[in-house]
């Protein structure tokens, strides 16, 4: 055995009452007030209360989130990839990259990361 010793736990504080939610005393909470006693509960009252205030949470967390947009339309489809001759996809203009080749056509690679170039056209740090 070790010869340290714990200090004993500190009490926690107590902690100061909850407010009242906000629709005390209104059928809703008299409904659950009722349900409580009718149930036995040891403090209907504050069983009441706390119903009322995860009700009064959850309808504000509600409105908080976003709604989707319901639209009645179909969504047109995407630019979709073409078709190289060689049967490869290639992108669309925005993600390409805007690497220029030596014909002057476009690079049909797709860019990576946050750049605007492909692996092969992108500048390469190398250390000194």
């Amino acid at each position: 055995m070790s010869d340290r010793v714990r200090p004993p736990p500190m009490p926690s504080s107590a902690r100061p009452p909850l407010p009242p939610p906000k629709g005390k005393g209104t059928g809703l909470w008299k409904r659950y007030y009722q349900i409580a006693v009718e149930n036995g509960h040891p403090n209907p009252e504050k069983m009441a209360d706390s119903l009322l205030r995860n009700r009064e949470m959850t309808q504000e967390l509600e409105q908080a989130r976003r709604r989707l947009q319901v639209t009645e339309n179909v969504p047109r489809p995407n630019e979709t990839e073409k078709i190289s001759k060689k049967g490869r996809a290639i992108p669309s203009g925005a993600f390409r990259c805007k690497a220029t080749k030596l014909d002057g056509k476009q690079c049909v690679f797709r860019c990576f990361g946050s750049t605007d170039f492909c692996t092969k056209h992108a500048v390469k740090k190398t250390l000194i």
